[in-house]
């Protein structure tokens, strides 16, 4: 099958490049530019077309998906509670562009399918303030407010999906995470912020700081977990947008002291600081999915960082622990 993947470079799209490449697709890999971090330049590599286009350019979204049998759109500018809390207009307008010039390409180049990368942050705000709020689940989407201007722009294309004259298909992320996240800089997300922190805390002697008072709670989905999610959602029978999500939760705070536990330092102290939270409650459900796809084995949280703090330590961390 011919199969084209915008957003390659990223995090989430190189794991799922190198899947469908092992399964013998034939990948075009499309990003603004090659990827900069060796695993995910290997993946690229490998592809049997590479592009490099801008896609907030009509054209070069004809050139990215002309064809193709399948489109999986994961482009775009996206990052932690800190990155998003700062920017509120330029990133998720180009966002908003790249994904109305997808959508009207796939239909003029008749993509037999397409799967569209969402997000939890279009959820209703007011139902992730409080601990008390129910898991949420894909109705919920219609009853309110979501998360920043970016939440907005993930739920303005997932409703164009639902209304597209093809086979587009949504599903939900929530907290994707694992080997390959990105480890330095202003994008990063809570897993791999968390655990450079701790390393850095433990080798200087310190304590490891969370923003917050570190009761926030979300559920963390392994990236292999999410990848299989992906393509079942693209080759089974599909029943509107779902959900992408981890089984379980944790806060903060447990997700900081597991890290601390799976590095070796269980006792090592914490301290909570000022700074940007999110939603203080996202839990989101799996109802529909296991209604739709069925039992949802995937890793539990701990397997989950026991595996990606591994992958960080002998990737970042020069320190003895």
């Amino acid at each position: 099958m011919r199969v084209t993947i915008t957003g390659a470079a990223g995090f989430i799209a190189s794991r799922l490049a190198e899947r469908l490449i092992a399964d013998g697709h034939r990948v075009r890999v499309v990003d603004h530019q090659p990827p900069s971090l060796p695993w995910r330049q290997r993946v690229w590599d490998s592809a049997a077309e590479r592009m490099t286009l801008d896609l907030t350019d009509p054209q070069a979204a004809d050139l990215a998906v002309e064809h193709s049998d399948w489109v999986f759109h994961l482009a775009a500018t996206v990052g932690g509670v800190g990155f998003l809390g700062k920017r509120d207009y330029r990133p998720f307008f180009d966002n908003m562009r790249m994904s109305l010039n997808i959508l009207d390409a796939c239909e003029r180049e008749h993509v037999d399918r397409m799967f569209y990368a969402g997000s939890s942050c279009s959820y209703p705000t007011h139902m992730q303030m409080h601990h008390t709020w129910r898991p949420l689940c894909e109705h919920h989407i219609e009853y309110g407010h979501p998360d920043l201007v970016y939440g907005r722009e993930k739920l303005a294309t997932l409703r164009l999906c639902e209304r597209a004259p093809f086979d587009a298909r949504v599903g939900i992320f929530n907290t994707i995470f694992g080997p390959g996240l990105k480890l330095t800089g202003e994008r990063m997300k809570y897993p791999a912020a968390i655990t450079t922190r701790a390393i850095d805390a433990i080798a200087a002697g310190e304590p490891l700081e969370v923003w917050g008072d570190g009761s926030q709670v979300r559920g963390y989905l392994h990236v292999d977990d999410c990848v299989d999610k992906v393509l079942r959602i693209m080759t089974e029978p599909y029943d509107g947008p779902v959900n992408v999500t981890a089984n379980q939760v944790a806060s903060c705070d447990q997700v900081a002291r597991m890290v601390l536990d799976i590095l070796g330092h269980p006792d090592h102290p914490i301290t909570h600081v000022a700074g940007l939270t999110g939603p203080m409650h996202r839990e989101v459900s799996n109802a529909k999915w296991e209604q739709t796809y069925g039992p949802d084995p995937q890793r539990t949280t701990r397997e989950a960082f026991e595996d990606f703090v591994g992958w960080v330590v002998e990737n970042r961390c020069t320190s003895p622990l």
